[in-house]
C-alpha cells in the first residue's frame, strides 16, 4: 500500500515494484510484465500444488482418536458361562496351566531326564492312564507316582488311588486302566523324580483333560 497523506492506498505488486525501479533510474520494460506474473505464479502453483499432494497440509483432516489401552482386554468368562459338554454334570474345568520353562529345568537337571503322563479313553467307562521318568546314568533312584483327578464343577479332587513305581534303573512307567464315574471331566497328577544319595530332583506334572460322556 501507498502512503499519500494520511490515506493508505492499495497498489498492486507489479506497480510498487515499477514504481522502485523508476525512483531508481531504471525503466521497466512494460512488455515483461506479463512475464513477471507469470515468474510469480511459478512458486504459488508449486504451494498449492503440494498441499494437495501431502496429506494435512493445507487441509483439515480427520485423524484416528488416541487410546490409552493397546490391547483390548476381552471380556472374562466364568465357569458356569462356559459351553457345557453333552451329557456333562459340571461346567468344563479352566485350561491346565504347564509351569513356564518346564522343559528347560529338566534340560538343566542333573538326574532327572523326562518326566511325562498321558490320559486316554479305554472302552465305555474307563481310562488309559500313562506315566513315566527316565533318569540319567548318575542317578542311583528314580521312580514316578500317578493318580487321577475329577473336576467337581469348581476344583480338582482325587478320584480312586495313586500307584507309585521306583527302582534302581534309568526308566520307571505306570500303565494301567480305571473305572471312572461318566459325565466328568478327568486328568492325571503324576510326581516324577531321580535322586543320588542325598540328593533328589523331582517335578510335578498334569496331563491333558479327558471328558468322559454319559
Amino acid at each position: 500500500m501507498e502512503k499519500t497523506g494520511t490515506k493508505l492506498v492499495p497498489v498492486s505488486l507489479y506497480t510498487y515494484v515499477t514504481h522502485l525501479h523508476t525512483k531508481r533510474g531504471i525503466k521497466m520494460n512494460t512488455n515483461k510484465k506479463t512475464h513477471f506474473f507469470k515468474l510469480l505464479a511459478i512458486p504459488a502453483i508449486a504451494l498449492v500444488t503440494a498441499s494437495f499432494a501431502a496429506p494435512g497440509v493445507g487441509q483439515a483432516s480427520e485423524s484416528a482418536p488416541v487410546t490409552d489401552n493397546v490391547f483390548t482386554a476381552l471380556p472374562e468368562r466364568s465357569l458356569n458361562e462356559s459351553v457345557m459338554e453333552p451329557g456333562a454334570l459340571t461346567p468344563p474345568p479352566p485350561p491346565t496351566l504347564y509351569y513356564e520353562g518346564f522343559a528347560s529345568s529338566l534340560m538343566a537337571s542333573q538326574y532327572l531326564v523326562s518326566a511325562y503322563s498321558n490320559l486316554s479313553t479305554s472302552g465305555n467307562s474307563s481310562l488309559q492312564i500313562s506315566a513315566e521318568t527316565r533318569s540319567s546314568a548318575s542317578a542311583s533312584q528314580s521312580g514316578v507316582t500317578a493318580g487321577l483327578e475329577r473336576w467337581t464343577g469348581s476344583d480338582w479332587t482325587e478320584f480312586g488311588s495313586t500307584r507309585t513305581k521306583s527302582s534302581g534303573i534309568a526308566y520307571n512307567n505306570l500303565n494301567y486302566a480305571l473305572s471312572v464315574t461318566k459325565g466328568y471331566y478327568y486328568r492325571i497328577k503324576s510326581d516324577h523324580w531321580a535322586s543320588s544319595g542325598i540328593n533328589k530332583e523331582s517335578r510335578t506334572i498334569y496331563s491333558s483333560t479327558v471328558f468322559v460322556p454319559n
